[in-house]
């Protein structure tokens, strides 16, 4: 019954592609191939599928609903890392999506210089920097409080929190620079007390030091403080017996 249907319906649409005069093998098998799909929800499915197996965004088309459209069209440019599909798409917010998630995918923070707004232009660049490590793309942010965050992330120097001037994101910055490199001085000039508090009880895990933990002052949060620390000692403790325990197993 399938192949029947399959058959009907590729001697339907060559027939009515040789009537305009042309006929697209690409959309004709497209939407053979999808006809046969029982719901709108796998039609939809199927079409997107193919548009991205065939690097076709004008596959795209052939759905009904804007909404899946500009969906399809996204998995497509995301999939081949072009930009230029991303801006094929009509809703802003989407658009803006797509080219900032082909940027971070390829490392490129060259692409951001196609998104128009400002504000979402600094987080594409932010972005790409953060998540490949490099710092050159900071520089490219526009309000100085992102960049200087993006500077101290990227090249591990809390120096550059410093230079943020809201108390508040100043304070994250030292606390994130903690986690990636876990110093004392970057706690001990933290304002916020939770935030000095999360600080220390960072580098009380990281460093496997309880004594970290005496710079709170709230009982609470010292507790917290010891506990995690302590878990992390105890899965330390028990990652080198494992690893002691194979050895003897396995002997070199």
């Amino acid at each position: 019954m399938k192949s029947t249907s399959i058959l009907l319906l590729t001697v339907l649409v060559l027939t009515l592609g040789c009537i305009g005069g042309q006929v697209n093998e690409t959309t004709t098998t497209t939407t053979i191939l999808c006809s046969i799909e029982a719901d709108g929800f796998g039609k939809t499915q199927c079409i997107s599928d193919e548009a991205v197996i065939r690097n076709e965004p004008d596959l795209c088309d052939l759905l009904s609903e804007r909404i899946w459209i500009e969906t399809c069209l996204r998995k497509v440019a995301e999939d081949a890392l072009d930009a230029e599909i991303c801006e094929k798409i009509g809703s802003e917010r989407v658009q803006v999506e797509c080219i900032k998630e082909i940027a971070v995918k390829s490392k490129d923070g060259n692409l951001c210089d196609r998104i128009e707004d400002n504000s979402n232009k600094d987080a594409c660049f932010y972005s790409v920097a953060v998540g490949s490590a490099n710092s050159l793309f900071c520089r490219s942010i526009s309000v100085g409080n992102s960049k200087y965050r993006c500077l101290a992330i990227t090249e591990r120097d809390a120096s550059d929190c410093g230079k943020i001037e809201e108390v508040s994101t100043r304070d994250y910055c030292y606390l994130m620079i903690a986690g990636i490199k876990p110093l004392n001085d970057s706690c001990s000039v933290i304002e916020t007390e939770k935030l000095k508090n999360d600080c220390f009880t960072i580098l009380a895990e990281k460093m496997l030091d309880l004594s970290f933990c005496g710079e709170i002052t709230e009982t609470e949060g010292k507790t917290n403080c010891e506990g995690k620390a302590r878990q992390a000692i105890t899965r330390i403790q028990n990652m080198q017996a494992s690893f002691n325990e194979t050895v003897k197993i396995n002997p070199q």
